[in-house]
């Protein structure tokens, strides 16, 4: 029976030999789940089928979640009652549900490593299950972490990472981790380390349940504010899709607030807009005017936006007025990124001879060079598009494989 085509026909038949829908998703889990998605399996299961508004209690779910030995199970024997639990942040609750998305006690994925500042001989200590990110946020988040803000308020450069011990499971790194905290506590060195080490943290339950996410996202006035302060939050309610619920979180732009400091006017907006003929050239010019004048709904007024595209308006003698502004290619580019691409298509940027284009001297990319440069990047491509000499001779020599906080999928 197991080769099979699966129907509706030959999945009743599976169906119709187990006892439950729960027999039937662990017996016959390849027809159940065509039955799911294809709405049969409430036809076959009618108990357990879909429920009306706010049927799933705590109670209910509590109830339902004991037939079950884990969360998986518990999601495909009965979606309704595991979506509520989930929502309203049950699940932890029920600790007779296992949850295998990570095996502590199994899975070999942690590693335990050190930054070591020679120049004060400081050191710190730290685990993860994926170095590369967490190398890149020791390099560059000095707002927040310890590694990053001391380098930077000491003037150091961030030391390469060293990993003390790879291939361990969760539960030997969080006891490694303490161990190498109090051996260098006991060496004399200055751990950098606030914590005590071997938390095991959200990495095998979960941390942002639905009410730790709301609580969080209390604490924000914006959705980029939410996203940039606490990213494992914000990402967990954008999967969950409770983020449609925090109507506190403004995705405003330009509030009120900066018409009245007078940071950005209504004057500004129309004076820019006078300069365009089109909407999508002052989008491209002005595209901080263009974006409160959306907001706040002034572009009606500019009347003379013509909906067609100006093709030839962007003339060789006004490309050139605005070029004459500027020292360097460099600096053209960063203002005026439209009106650059027009002069390099048409061949008049060979003319602009008063841009400097400021070409380093053979053998100016050194290693030490480059990489100071890399740092200033999240990724190869940004590395390319800012400062393509330096990123085209680490590309060549292979330096660029010491840059680990690239994200491989860019180079």
């Amino acid at each position: 029976m197991s080769g099979r085509i699966l129907n509706y026909e030959v999945c009743k038949e599976k169906a119709l030999n187990c006892k439950d829908r729960k027999e039937f998703w662990s017996k016959e889990t390849r027809a159940a789940l065509l039955s799911r998605k294809n709405g049969w399996i409430d036809e076959w299961f009618p108990e357990i089928g879909r429920k009306e508004r706010n049927y799933w209690t705590k109670e209910r779910c509590i109830e339902e979640s004991k037939k079950y030995s884990s969360r998986k199970e518990f999601d495909n024997g009965c979606r309704g009652a595991y979506s509520a639990s989930k929502k309203n942040g049950w699940l932890d609750e029920f600790t007779w549900l296992e949850d295998k998305r990570i095996n502590i006690n199994k899975e070999k994925v942690d590693c335990v490593y050190k930054y070591y500042f020679a120049e004060t001989n400081s050191v710190y200590i730290g685990r993860t299950i994926q170095k590369k990110i967490r190398d890149w946020c020791h390099i560059f988040c000095t707002d927040k972490d310890a590694v990053a803000k001391y380098a930077h308020e000491n003037g150091f450069e961030v030391p390469k990472m060293e990993i003390l011990e790879d291939n361990l499971t969760l539960k030997e790194g969080q006891q490694r981790e303490k161990y190498w905290i109090e051996y260098y506590k006991k060496k004399d060195y200055n751990v950098l380390n606030k914590a005590v080490g071997g938390g095991l943290g959200g990495i095998s339950r979960g941390k942002w349940d639905y009410e730790k996410c709301l609580e969080e996202a209390k604490k924000h006035t914006s959705m980029k504010s939410f996203r940039k302060n606490s990213l494992g939050a914000y990402n967990c309610a954008v999967k969950n899709k409770w983020i449609n619920e925090y109507h506190w979180l403004s995705l405003k732009k330009f509030p009120q607030e900066r018409i009245i400091k007078g940071e950005i006017t209504e004057h500004e907006c129309l004076e820019n807009a006078k300069k365009c003929r089109t909407v999508k050239e002052y989008r491209m010019l002005y595209h901080r005017f263009y974006k409160a004048s959306m907001y706040y709904g002034w572009i009606k007024n500019y009347t003379w936006f013509n909906t067609q595209k100006a093709n030839n308006y962007w003339t060789y003698e006004k490309c050139t007025e605005i070029a004459k502004k500027y020292n360097t290619k460099k600096e053209f580019h960063e203002d005026y990124p439209y009106l650059y691409g027009i002069s390099q298509k048409n061949k008049w940027l060979e003319t602009y001879t008063w841009l400097l284009q400021k070409n380093k001297p053979n053998g100016y990319w050194t290693y030490e060079k480059c990489y100071e440069e890399a740092k200033k990047y999240k990724t190869f491509n940004e590395f390319k598009r800012n400062e393509s000499g330096a990123a085209y001779r680490a590309r060549v020599n292979g330096w660029v494989k010491n840059y680990t906080w690239f994200n491989l999928k860019n180079k």
